[in-house]
């Protein structure tokens, strides 16, 4: 049992320094420089974006001091995101040696099972960072159109098979359907939402391109008012 005790021991000792110890301020760094250049390169693309569609700069529009606070709590919530991965990581691989000694595995069927439950943690991680961009990319792009006065947006797809509720694509029975939201019009034109009420699909409410569900890859076209339908302009509140 002294290799066990030695293995469950190293694991501990791991655990300390990764989640709780000296890394913990280099989660904190990575997050914030993840955050922060989501925010800068999101707004360079809008501000550029609203530039050439009406030619004016809206940058001095842009509040400056919301969106610092904005990147302190998303740099904080992605913090805590990063140290999740090891701990899980760790967790897994101490319930994997702490079970197999139970069930008298040996060595090596314990050495398959950890490289089989972290194998699940590493997709976690790959699937976590994805969802993550692509939430913070929608957060900071909702920011800044809302302070620019935009109330409209048109959902973009990535027009691709991997687009939910595509028909013959490869989710065509997802239940959050980002083809449905793209095509559908309630009134403002095709696949055009409001910021403040967003698209209603599969009984949820308030959805919004980059979060309608996890791994969601739609973009918010900024839609200025003259450019939705004349019954739209004239029944709008």
């Amino acid at each position: 049992d002294a290799w066990a005790d030695r293995i469950i021991e190293a694991i501990r000792r791991i655990s300390r320094r990764f989640v709780r110890g000296e890394l913990e301020e280099q989660y904190e760094r990575l997050a914030q420089g993840v955050v922060s250049r989501a925010e800068s390169a999101t707004t360079e693309a809008f501000v550029k974006s609203v530039n050439q569609a009406v030619g004016v700069n809206i940058r001095p529009m842009l509040d400056k001091e919301d969106m610092a606070e904005y990147v302190q709590s998303a740099s904080w919530h992605n913090a805590q995101l990063i140290k999740s991965v090891p701990e899980e990581y760790l967790k897994r691989v101490e319930t994997a040696v702490v079970g197999g000694i139970r069930s008298g595995y040996a060595p090596a069927k314990i050495a398959k099972d950890i490289r089989e439950a972290t194998g699940v943690t590493q997709r976690r991680a790959e699937l976590l960072a994805r969802d993550q961009t692509a939430k913070l990319t929608s957060e900071i792009t909702e920011r800044r159109q809302r302070q620019a006065g935009i109330k409209y947006y048109q959902v973009i797809t990535a027009n691709d098979e991997r687009v939910t509720g595509k028909p013959g694509g490869k989710y065509p029975n997802a239940r959050i359907s980002c083809w449905g939201i793209a095509n559908q019009d309630i009134g403002y034109g095709k696949g055009v939402y409001r910021w403040d009420q967003g698209a209603s699909w599969g009984g949820e409410k308030g959805l919004h391109p980059g979060r309608h569900h996890i791994n969601c890859r739609c973009v918010a076209k900024p839609i200025m008012e003259w450019e939705l339908p004349n019954k739209a302009k004239k029944n709008k509140t």
